[in-house]
């Protein structure tokens, strides 16, 4: 399903014309066309017709991708994870949840973001190292 159709679709839901549902946001001719899926929508105009036709946007996405939860699931998760290991005191934990990251289906830069947020953590957690004061 594409954003074109998913619009399409709600719109059909409201019971609203093309005019009615693009209201003052956006042109009704382009907006036609992104519904055909012959333009594209700006992610600004997209979330202002959401809001304008009070559709929710997180619901919106995750009817586009039903995989967008188990996304999101998979990163809290891992968070969860890495804050037990710290309270914990547990490096190896820490070190187990990175392996686990890397090996995630996660985008480049969410794994580096996890990355960053493990190995700060750890450096946390590293006795060895006296706090350094400017």
């Amino acid at each position: 399903m594409t954003i074109g159709d998913l619009l399409r679709q709600c719109r059909i839901n409201q019971n609203k014309t093309l005019q009615e549902f693009a209201g003052n946001i956006i042109d009704r001719s382009y907006y036609g066309k992104v519904e055909r899926n012959i333009h594209q929508i700006s992610a600004e105009n997209l979330i202002n017709l959401l809001r304008y036709n009070q559709i929710d946007a997180i619901e919106f996405i995750e009817t586009l991708d039903p995989n967008y939860e188990n996304y999101q699931s998979q990163i809290q998760i891992q968070r969860k994870i890495m804050e037990e290991a710290y309270y914990q005191v547990d490096k190896d934990k820490l070190k187990k949840v990175k392996l686990m990251i890397t090996e995630s289906k996660l985008s480049e830069k969410d794994k580096e973001i996890q990355n960053l947020i493990a190995d700060g953590l750890l450096e946390l957690l590293n006795p060895d190292k006296p706090n350094q004061k400017n």
